[in-house]
């Protein structure tokens, strides 16, 4: 293998890394992106002070407490989730028939 299709595979690879790692931030559950920015913003606080990610690491913290979403006030997007007894019940004998 030359130097340029080592490169271009190697490209490729962290191109679907990527895919994939945005895929399951995206579609993933609340928990999963609260616990993966918490994990991520404690690793980017362990690293050395000259590289000067303690503002990374406070941005990544507030999005942890943010990704877990509580449902209710608004603020993300998110609705108030629906009460367990909020069912719509119709009577069977009312239920018509198309012909």
């Amino acid at each position: 293998m030359t130097a340029p299709s080592v490169l271009g595979n190697l490209l490729v690879a962290l191109a679907v890394l990527a895919s994939v790692l945005y895929a399951a931030a995206t579609l993933g559950p609340k928990s999963w992106r609260a616990r993966a920015f918490g994990a991520l913003a404690a690793w980017v606080s362990r690293q050395p002070a000259w590289l000067g990610s303690r503002a990374i690491a406070q941005h990544l913290s507030v999005h942890s407490v943010r990704a877990g979403g509580c449902g209710g006030c608004g603020d993300c997007g998110s609705a108030a989730p629906a009460k367990a007894n909020a069912d719509v019940r119709i009577p069977v004998a009312k239920i018509g028939r198309r012909g």
